[in-house]
């Protein structure tokens, strides 16, 4: 990258950042129309596409030599609100020793403008890739993405036919055990809401205790080790010294167990004369019925008198690590940056990637500026940033993958 373009990409940025997209606010209809006058600007197609009025997706494409196994690039163009507690106004993109402040600077905006100027750049080229390239930013990721991807793939399944996806959750650096890794998101844990319900016939003194009882069995919850080909792989990089640092021993602990999650309660605002509720999160590795679920848990309480009922909401999925585009990430971010080694992961929490899950990796390609650690302090808080040759970095690291990644 010259030195024109990389102040060309850092000023694109720092306009992206300005657009206070925030999630549920009708905002990123603004954000959008902003990529759709940058698309045609480079005379590249782009389109709008809404479920509801100001909640608007956006899809540019970058034309190739074939067409029926595109490369698609996933990001969402909403934010979360900023909340209190900056230093720097969350929508002035204001710089600091090479520090960008901003909502949406770590997620995922920093995404959205990699992935386009990419496009662009190899456009400017005159260069024809191997096959399309399609960048989609969605809306409503930060609200549960039912007027972003969900509605994308459940009412526009023209866009989804590919078989290589690239969207958020990894690209992050750790430092540890002598060696420096780059996480790369390869799969997701499903999702499952459960609730639990009870009506008293006896009083509210043991609806109460039964209550307690049920709350202290599901906090006990164990779940046992399941290794998918990710994990495999995170296991085999490792050195025994990295496995003393804090933040590599939590992913494995979280990519490698399912995990129980009882919702927030306020025990004190419950009317024990009519029973109770509890709601759990179960998020699973395996694939799981209903059924399953519902027994697991019904094992777990032990007390027939439950109503179980769960609701399947996400499904767990793996990526094979033998694809040619976990390759080409894996490839292209040593190309750049050869001190640091692939670290495939599943994914911390939710992304759009649960809609797709085929082929799907998470890599946002940063340099070690900001860690892994820091970045998870930053995301969704105060002066969340980026450094400015990361964005460089990452925009170089995708224009080698829609050259080197063939269909």
């Amino acid at each position: 990258m010259t030195f024109s373009e990389r102040n060309e990409l850092i000023e694109l940025f720092k306009e992206f950042i300005c657009i206070p997209s925030i999630s549920g606010e009708s905002n990123e209809s603004e954000a959008a129309k902003w990529l759709m006058e940058r698309f045609n600007a480079e005379g590249l197609e782009g389109r709008i596409i809404e479920k509801k009025p100001g909640r608007s997706n956006f899809v540019g494409i970058l034309k190739g030599r074939n067409h029926d196994n595109p490369l698609t690039f996933m990001s969402h163009i909403d934010v979360v609100a900023p909340g209190s507690g900056w230093t720097h106004d969350p929508f002035a993109a204001e710089t600091e020793k090479g520090f960008i402040y901003g909502r949406g600077t770590l997620d995922t905006k920093q995404l959205t403008i990699m992935q386009m100027f990419a496009m662009f750049l190899l456009n400017r080229k005159g260069i024809v890739p191997e096959r399309d390239v399609v960048l989609i930013g969605s809306a409503d990721e930060e609200c549960g993405s039912s007027l972003g991807m969900k509605f994308l793939t459940e009412e526009h399944p023209e866009l989804f036919f590919g078989n290589d996806y690239v969207s958020e959750g990894g690209g992050f650096v750790i430092k540890a055990g002598g060696r420096i890794y780059r996480t790369c998101c390869c799969g997701e844990k499903g999702v499952i809401e459960i609730t639990i319900s009870y009506s008293s016939p006896n009083g509210s003194s043991e609806a109460r205790n039964r209550y307690f009882a049920v709350i202290e069995k599901l906090a006990a919850f164990k779940a046992s080790v399941s290794i998918t080909k990710p994990s495999e792989v995170f296991k085999s990089v490792m050195t025994d010294s990295s496995w003393q640092d804090k933040t590599l021993s939590n992913l494995w602990e979280y990519s490698t167990k399912d995990n129980l999650v009882i919702k927030a309660f306020d025990s004190s605002a419950i009317d024990f004369s009519k029973g109770f509720k509890i709601e759990a999160v179960y998020k699973n590795l395996d694939e799981l019925t209903e059924d399953q679920i519902r027994k697991t848990i019904g094992d777990l309480v032990c007390d027939d008198s439950l109503d179980i009922r769960v609701v399947i909401k996400s499904h767990p999925y793996s990526c094979s690590l033998e694809s040619k585009l976990y390759r080409s990430l894996s490839d292209s971010t040593h190309k750049l940056d050869p001190t640091a080694t692939m670290l495939p992961m599943i994914a911390l929490g939710n992304t759009d990637g649960r809609f797709i899950g085929k082929n799907t990796f998470g890599c946002s390609p940063i340099l070690g500026n900001i860690p892994f650690s820091s970045v998870l302090k930053k995301v969704h808080q105060a002066d969340e940033c980026i450094d400015e040759e990361s964005l460089v970095f990452g925009t170089d690291v995708l224009l080698n993958v829609i050259d080197s990644n063939r269909g």
